[in-house]
């Protein structure tokens, strides 16, 4: 006999089976179907779950080279309460986590493709760099014009703070690299002097003085840079949040 036929008869001598019997036979020939069935609806369940309830990023921000201190949830919890964010649906975000150095190790690479990726999607709002990594991203040209996002008279009164890069320095760079060529050797100006600058263009601040933010994040040597992203489309928490840090 056939198989098929087999059990064709099987089931049919089944249909006079007891209840018992029938939840036996079916548990026998169908339990790994309902086994990776239930495992299948568990784990949509849960992902739908979690995007239900995941919260929107109110700012998220990238602490290149510093160390999250235990002091880090109540500093980001501070800024939520001044600016009040709704924490039940949105969050404020922080990636201490990122290593950079001239090294070009496997640190450093996985950061500059982290900082690439979220630079370009935009989801990126602001950076805090020691003066290396931030000198860096600078000549990257990936900080926004802050005397387009900050009024004149708080550029002013942060005078000896903030940093600024020559765009034609910056033009120089992407030509020789247009050309396939090295801009290692290409000489940098010193981001406090604006007037040895042919273009300048304020983009960062230095926050090595501002205590709250020191307490949060471990930076070597004490000294720490933030300037927002020119990508994001939440500038206007990023300045809020420099704000923050000034008023610290």
């Amino acid at each position: 006999m056939a198989v098929m036929d087999e059990f064709k008869e099987e089931r049919a001598n089944l249909k006079n089976k007891p209840l018992r019997k029938k939840i036996g036979y079916f548990w026998m020939y169908y339990k790994w179907y309902v086994i990776v069935g239930v495992v299948a609806v568990a784990a949509i369940a849960g992902t739908a779950y979690s995007i239900a309830n995941q919260k929107a990023d109110a700012l998220f921000g990238v602490t290149l080279n510093g160390m999250p201190t235990q002091n880090e949830e109540a500093f980001l919890n501070g800024f939520m309460e001044y600016a009040g964010i709704d924490t039940e649906e949105y969050t404020f975000n922080v990636n201490a986590s990122l290593h950079m150095s001239s090294a070009r190790d496997k640190s450093s690479m996985s950061a500059a493709e982290f900082i690439m990726v979220y630079t370009i999607a935009g989801d990126m709002d602001f950076m805090t760099a020691d003066p290396w990594a931030y000198t860096h991203y600078m000549y990257n040209d990936i900080f926004a014009d802050l005397s387009t996002l900050m009024d004149e008279e708080t550029l002013q009164a942060l005078e000896g703070k903030i940093l600024y890069s020559d765009a034609a320095v910056i033009k120089e760079i992407q030509a020789l690299q247009s050309d396939g060529k090295s801009a290692d050797d290409v000489s940098l100006p010193n981001p406090f002097h604006p007037e040895e600058m042919k273009e300048p263009v304020p983009v960062g601040i230095d926050i090595s003085n501002c205590e709250a933010f020191m307490d949060a994040y471990y930076y070597q040597n004490g000294i720490a840079y933030i300037g927002i992203i020119s990508s994001s489309d939440r500038k206007e928490v990023a300045v809020e949040f420099i704000e923050y840090l000034l008023g610290k």
